[in-house]
């Protein structure tokens, strides 16, 4: 019911995919600070209908080892995907993206519109990283200049460790893809599968307000609002989060 298989990517490093059931594809991609253990207990009720491919990102769980070649986390990240969809000889499989792993997709989108991808889950993440020209809808809102500020005064030590081994050359990868992330606004353009958006309606990181206009601007689009959580959602209406997971595997949204 289980494997676990380390895909050698482009650069040579070593991506560690866990794979889970039995059946057509689905991809999961975990966000920042989890791994692919994250996606164990929402998967349970569907793993004798699916085969879950569950990577884990660079620095993050069994790839935590393996270092990040560029400062741009999002493009490695979508790379190491293309690949892993190359070695597995994957085609039209549904993709979850959670938060980092949201952000992930969306370059993914932008490069190539998530080639092979049937339909894609878009959970509590927004457009940019950065607040836009459209809102201060980026990460924290109104307080991402206190964000950035803090990133930027922290920049001289996380340079200075940066050569001390791969999790500190991780630490300054994600330290300088947060401060300098790239510009997804157009991402959606590029989409031409169904998407579903999960949203927080208390979220502290990317406000509803400004998901729900992304989701508006994306043609047929399903929107499903979480009133009791925040950024969190999967953790805090699981029971929730597991329903509309499944709604969204069977097509019916």
């Amino acid at each position: 019911m289980g494997t676990s298989t380390f895909v050698r990517v482009r650069d040579g490093q070593s991506i560690f995919v866990r794979t889970v059931g039995k059946g057509p594809p689905v991809l999961l991609l975990h966000g920042f600070g989890l791994t692919s253990l994250q996606w164990l207990p929402f998967i349970q009720s569907y793993k004798q209908l699916f085969s879950f491919y569950i990577p884990d990102f660079r620095g993050a769980g069994r790839s935590w080892r393996c270092p990040y070649n560029k400062t741009n986390i999002f493009q490695i990240n979508m790379e190491d995907l293309q690949d892993i969809v190359a070695h597995f000889a994957l085609e039209d499989f549904p993709v979850v993206g959670y938060s980092m792993g949201a952000s992930t997709a969306l370059q993914w989108l932008k490069s190539d519109g998530m080639k092979g991808a049937s339909r894609y889950l878009h959970v509590e993440q927004g457009a940019n990283i950065r607040n836009g020209k459209s809102g201060q809808f980026g990460l924290f809102g109104r307080h991402q200049g206190a964000f950035m500020g803090a990133l930027r005064t922290l920049s001289p030590a996380v340079n200075s460790m940066s050569t001390l081994g791969s999790f500190f050359t991780n630490l300054q990868a994600w330290h300088d893809s947060y401060l300098e992330p790239p510009d997804n606004s157009a991402a959606f353009d590029q989409c031409r599968i169904p998407v579903t958006f999960l949203i927080g309606k208390h979220s502290l990181l990317y406000s509803s307000t400004g998901q729900l206009e992304t989701a508006k601007s994306v043609p047929n689009a399903r929107v499903v609002l979480f009133e009791n959580s925040g950024h969190l959602l999967p953790f805090v209406e699981p029971r929730k989060f597991v329903r509309e997971l499944g709604r969204f595997l069977s097509g019916d949204g």
